[in-house]
């Protein structure tokens, strides 16, 4: 009796002190699988689709304009985006002229950034995108986006003197 409780008192603490295992994740493979993702989305931005558009949101994310009261939810930002899809003289023609990537280590999570220049907003600014997606069953998603103007610092005294009162 006395073997079998230090029997059971083995596989007890045994039991209590397994790690579970952790599977390697591919970063590599999915940054390389967010990147198309992002390629996706801003596709259906220039084709202007607002269904594909609402299917790259989560239902709770938080999206950021350039504008300082620019903080929608997701049918704030998709009721926006329809009104600028129905108009004829907004092009959304751009190229992603950088952009990072940084995915979480569990390969769940990515924090993105992309810059380009889309001349109905501004010729001489560059726009940056900063959004962060999440990995919902088997697809990405966005939950939080973040668009802003970005002047080169040799451009901000001129910036600033335009901007005064």
């Amino acid at each position: 009796m006395r073997y079998f409780s230090l029997f059971v008192i083995v596989l007890i603490l045994a039991g209590c002190n397994t790690k579970p295992q952790i599977e390697p994740v591919d970063l590599s493979a999915v940054e390389t699988t967010i990147a198309a993702r992002l390629d996706e989305f801003h596709k259906v931005m220039q084709d202007k689709d607002l269904t594909a558009y609402k299917s790259f949101l989560t239902e709770d994310g938080l999206f950021c304009g350039t504008d300082p009261e620019e903080l929608w939810g997701k049918e704030s930002v998709v009721a926006l985006m329809e009104k600028s899809f129905a108009d004829s003289t907004i092009m959304f023609k751009y190229s992603v002229e950088q952009r990072k990537i940084r995915v979480s280590s569990d390969g769940n999570s990515a924090t993105t950034l992309e810059q380009f220049i889309v001349a109905w907003i501004s010729e001489k600014m560059t726009l940056r995108l900063v959004s962060h997606l999440v990995k919902i069953e088997n697809d990405w998603k966005i939950d939080f986006f973040s668009w802003s103007l970005v002047p080169n610092n040799d451009d901000m005294a001129k910036l600033n003197e335009a901007l005064a009162d």
